[in-house]
């Protein structure tokens, strides 16, 4: 039995029965691109064709460099096309452009409403305008005894009636030793988000969504900063997540336990919380642990007030969306920021119309206040506490494009 080529296709509107639709392909079918990260992230897999449809993964910056980078993975490896599909709303040439300024030749973009019967069509192939460059299987319809006997025929026919074996050709080419292959030793060292705002729900909740998210990639520790009310703590348990929960006075009591624990654990998401009122000191915990275990966990995501923004490192700063906290907030950075190392997030968890500021009227607000231009502004909504099965915003994602640290 001759296996089929394997397509995966990203479409939240599409569901198995287009599986009946054609015969040529093993589909498998993501609803997000999210579901297709974290399979990709965990399932080394060669497909033939990769569909991503605009209706889930929109036509922006942030959302092309996440597939430039999964499409970089050692996990991935396609071998024929990736087909973007796109509605009216996006310019074709804008696509195009993108795809000659980065050197990209094997996407492939077709434009159509996005509905079911057009991404069926593209599937299918009945849709599908223009030459992808993908490999053609050819069937021969000859007896499989007459092809043997042509094949032979062909290969010993020659001017001088021999055949020249490999051998022959390469008789007189001297061995060479292989050399021995030695891998040099290469510690993968760990990634900081430092996340900067107000003592408040706003700043816990967006580390508490940014450990949901960077845990999909691998292991990542978060730790209790609110030593008093517990915030975070506190969403860790309602959102009831699978997690590696350990006591901040199991790390007091003893350190080392405490280490060994977050390297053996399978859980990916690693939380460090306080049920009880216990004083501590959250930057010497996160020092320490971070000090030793730099090349054994892949993310920590560390919470800063605004005296404590890291100098010379990328870093995120969390406020809500209203003039009154921008300015409140804005006072507060006594250093001076550099544009390149520094995204400011607008959150907003509840509608307040006019009150609630744009990503465009935020960043012109805190350019104003602070006295410098271009800097990154990205107001997000935010609905639930769970990264997956509420409604997050996407463009959370578009934080861990910046303010990443090694």
């Amino acid at each position: 039995m001759i296996a089929r080529a394997k397509m995966f296709i990203v479409a939240e509107n599409i569901d198995d029965s287009i599986k009946s639709q054609t015969s040529s392909y093993d589909i498998t079918i993501f609803k997000s691109f999210i579901d297709f990260e974290k399979y990709a992230n965990e399932v080394p897999i060669i497909i033939d064709t990769l569909v991503i449809s605009a209706g889930t993964l929109p036509f922006n910056g942030v959302n092309m460099m996440r597939v430039v980078t999964l499409l970089e993975s050692p996990f991935l490896n396609i071998t024929g096309n990736v087909i973007y599909l796109i509605d009216g709303s996006v310019r074709y040439e804008a696509v195009n452009d993108f795809l000659g300024m980065k050197g990209i030749t094997n996407w492939a973009v077709y434009q159509g409403d996005l509905s079911i019967r057009f991404i069926t069509d593209i599937v299918t192939g009945v849709g599908r305008q223009q030459v992808e460059g993908q490999n053609e299987i050819i069937t021969y319809r000859v007896r499989a005894t007459e092809y043997i006997k042509q094949q032979n025929q062909l290969k010993y026919e020659s001017d001088s009636k021999k055949y020249y074996t490999d051998e022959d050709i390469l008789g007189d080419i001297p061995d060479e030793e292989e050399p021995n292959d030695i891998q040099p030793a290469q510690e993968n060292e760990v990634i900081i988000n430092y996340v900067v705002g107000p003592d408040d729900i706003d700043r816990t909740l967006m580390v508490f969504l940014l450990a949901q998210y960077r845990s999909m990639q691998g292991k990542t520790l978060i730790m209790e900063k609110d030593s008093e009310f517990h915030m975070l703590t506190e969403l860790v348990t309602k959102a009831g997540l699978e997690h590696e929960y350990i006591d901040i006075s199991d790390v007091m009591s003893d350190v080392d336990d405490v280490l060994k624990r977050i390297r053996s654990c399978v859980s990916t998401l690693v939380v460090i919380g306080s049920k009880r009122r216990v004083g501590y000191d959250y930057n010497f915990i996160m020092d320490l642990l971070q000090h030793n275990l730099h090349s054994e966990i892949p993310f920590i995501i560390r919470e800063c007030s605004f005296k404590e923004i890291p100098y010379g490192y990328n870093f995120t700063v969390v406020m809500r969306n209203m003039v009154p906290a921008v300015l409140k907030y804005c006072n507060e950075i006594q250093e001076k920021i550099n544009p390149e190392k520094v995204t400011f997030i607008g959150v907003q968890s509840c509608n307040y119309g006019t009150l609630n500021l744009t990503s465009k009227e935020m960043k012109a607000v805190i350019e104003s206040v602070l006295g410098i231009n271009g800097v990154t502004v990205q107001v997000v909504h935010i609905n639930g506490i769970v990264l997956r099965g509420e409604e997050v915003v996407y463009d959370v994602f578009s934080i861990l494009n910046r303010g990443n640290e090694r």
